[in-house]
């Protein structure tokens, strides 16, 4: 396995959820800190998510229309990683609204393209899961919150850009060490047809609409709890041990949990099952700042 790609791809998943979990917890307090209120950060992180909705689909049919999964996906990292730089002379709604939009854009394709070349290469090579790839990915994610804690202790916020800018452009680097998706022979476009082919579907709008609203939840969560626990006078050290334990939580559902409990409820019970623990989760956390009792309710916060 150590002379396959599997190695390679450990670097290449490992330097993005890196560079995702040194990022996310803090970038909306970064943004607080450089002038930015609550409503206006709402509105960062909302512009950037609708850019990553509209770029990830060009990103991935440049991708397959050109047979270039790989060069897409390194010229897409080190965007990241320069652009990312560019928060460190943000200052005010606009500047900062400029690189969230420009940084989102370079984001949006990089989990589903390094994604492809991982499941292609597991399949082709035959000496590794694509399980094992994934959970170094949420692994490093972990390793990169808290390490984004004591960054922030020693260092302020401005460290988090740092360091997640240089864990972008190591990916950069390291796509070019992985093999590249094997040629796809023509596959004919989706196009307006099939969209409105799919659209029609009742059960695909539910999921949909079920799927916006978990999302939505956890946007929430991921722009403002930070900022909620660091007014409470919660630590980054704890911040980010707290970001860690949900991460840690996904991985324990996804293997142990998810399984269990979908042989024996069913998709929709689990899926009903998770969101009734999510209203007791969101009903508690609006009460209190306890970090023991963030524990227990952080612990939940991947489970629908």
């Amino acid at each position: 396995m150590l002379t396959s790609s599997f190695p390679a791809f450990v670097l290449l998943q490992g330097a993005l959820y890196a560079a995702y979990g040194t990022e996310s917890p803090f970038l909306p307090s970064f943004l607080g800190e450089r002038g930015l209120s609550p409503s206006e950060i709402g509105l960062v992180l909302a512009a950037g998510t609708l850019m990553r909705l509209a770029a990830g689909p060009v990103a991935g049919h440049l991708a397959d229309r050109h047979d270039a999964t790989r060069a897409v996906l390194g010229v897409a990292a080190a965007a990241s990683g320069l652009i990312a730089f560019a928060y460190l002379a943000g200052y005010g709604f606009w500047p900062l609204l400029a690189v969230s939009v420009l940084h989102a854009g370079a984001i949006a394709a990089l989990a589903p393209l390094a994604d492809a070349l991982a499941l292609a290469a597991a399949k082709r090579e035959g000496t590794f899961s694509y399980g094992w790839v994934r959970g170094a990915g949420s692994t490093a994610f972990v390793l990169g919150t808290l390490v984004s804690g004591l960054l922030v202790a020693h260092a302020g916020l401005a460290s988090i850009i740092v360091s997640s800018g240089l864990l972008f452009l190591v990916m950069a680097v390291a796509t070019a060490r992985v093999p590249p998706a094997p040629a796809r022979e023509g596959r004919p476009s989706l196009g307006l047809g099939g969209i409105r082919e799919i659209l029609s579907l009742g059960t695909f709008r539910r999921m949909v609409l079920v799927a916006a609203l978990v999302i939505g939840s956890h946007a929430l969560n991921d722009g403002f709890a930070v900022i909620r626990w660091r007014e409470a006078g919660i630590g980054p050290g704890a911040i980010s041990l707290l970001w860690s334990e949900a991460v840690a939580s996904e991985v324990l559902v996804f293997v142990l949990a998810g399984p269990w409990l979908l042989t024996r409820l069913g998709t929709a019970k689990a899926a009903m099952l998770a969101a009734g623990l999510g209203v007791v989760r969101w009903s508690v956390m609006a009460t209190t700042a306890s970090v023991p009792v963030l524990a227990c309710q952080t612990a939940s916060e991947r489970d629908p």
